[in-house]
């Protein structure tokens, strides 16, 4: 376009996708790997298999906080908003790891309600009412009417608020008024871990302009994930089984348990950073004090990030070693590293 400024949706698109995560610097060869035969031999991508992983993990981590000083800590929850075209694998990934590793293994062996369905303002609400101080888990699959709702194109309050999210994000407490006694019901923390797939051109015509006017703060805290796609045959996909048989984890249904076990059986687990994690954490921190409120929210994810990584990443490593030992209580400089490579793009934050 020749407006300063403007820019189509295809070239907003095209330079999403070039923003690849540089794989090499933020795993192991071992998780790569494995990543990349299992989201193969699924039928999906890597990037969406962290982007529906990364917010089932960090509901499962629960009341987790990092502590990066006395005083100041950092709860784990994340959202991530996920965009690809169809058949790009964004509901095989949602299958592979929320629907099969939660709601069919986890939640019926824990016996705890995980993973909310009903992705209403009363049925998120309801969902905090009933489960006792967990966070609750949202994934939504092609949400772009959903979206709609809660940036106000339709006449109706049937999803969360923006406001409501924002909350929701920093864990605020959530109280109402109900029934004929106006009795007052709620929790002291509400959190929600979500994850909404969609299509890119809709979203990004329909729903992105809303969210930027707004201005609120709601678009900073998602994490976007916009990969490029690329094809498999049938051939590819069958080898990529048989490799993925081979390393003796096929799914993600052991390593949920251990982070949910680990973490659910207590009031709340405290990481903290090692002092080489706590100078880089620091350094981005100062580096961004003249920036915008998007920086402040990426400081806010980069935390929540290296919570995730760190604990999901050492089970996977030590699932495929085939050893169990106690996730050591310090993130690395390495995770802290690894978490500032894989935070969002700004690509999408544009003036339409």
């Amino acid at each position: 376009m020749a407006a300063r400024g403007i820019v189509s949706i295809e070239t907003i698109i095209n330079e999403a996708k070039d923003c690849s995560i540089p794989w090499k610097d933020v795993s192991s060869q071992k998780i790569d790997e494995w990543l990349t035969t299992f989201a193969l031999a699924k039928g999906t991508c890597k990037e969406f298999i962290l982007a529906s992983s990364f917010p089932a993990v960090s509901a499962l981590l629960g009341n987790t906080v990092v502590e990066i000083f006395d005083g100041f800590e950092e709860r784990a929850n994340v959202y991530i908003l996920a965009l690809g075209g169809p058949s790009s694998g964004k509901t095989q990934s949602h299958k592979i790891c929320v629907t099969e590793p939660i709601l069919h293994n986890l939640e019926t062996k824990s016996g705890a309600e995980l993973l909310l369905e009903d992705a209403t303002s009363n049925g998120l609400f309801n969902f905090f009412l009933r489960s006792k101080n967990r966070v609750a888990l949202c994934t939504i699959d092609e949400c772009h009417e959903w979206f709609k709702t809660v940036v106000g194109y339709k006449s109706t309050s049937s999803a969360p608020s923006m406001k409501r999210l924002l909350q929701c994000y920093d864990g605020s407490h959530w109280y109402e008024n109900k029934g004929n006694t106006n009795k007052r019901m709620g929790v002291p923390s509400a959190a929600l871990a979500l994850t909404c797939f969609t299509q890119p051109a809709a979203f990004l015509l329909m729903v992105m302009p809303k969210l930027v006017s707004n201005s609120n703060g709601l678009l900073d805290r998602f994490l976007l994930c916009l990969p490029l796609i690329k094809s498999a045959t049938i051939s590819e996909r069958i080898e990529a089984s048989k490799k993925l048989k081979e390393t003796n984890l096929t799914s993600l249904d052991k390593l949920y348990e251990r982070v949910y076990a680990k973490h659910n059986s207590s009031d709340k687990v405290i990481y903290s950073l090692e002092e080489e994690a706590l100078d880089i954490y620091v350094r981005h921190n100062e580096n961004n004090l003249s920036s915008d409120s998007s920086e402040a929210k990426n400081d806010k994810n980069i935390i929540r990030l290296a919570a995730i990584v760190h604990v999901f990443f050492n089970v996977l490593e030590q699932a495929l070693d085939q050893r169990v030992q106690e996730i050591s209580a310090k993130i690395s400089a390495q995770t802290m590293t690894a978490a500032k490579l894989q935070r969002t793009s700004k690509v999408c934050h544009y003036s339409p």
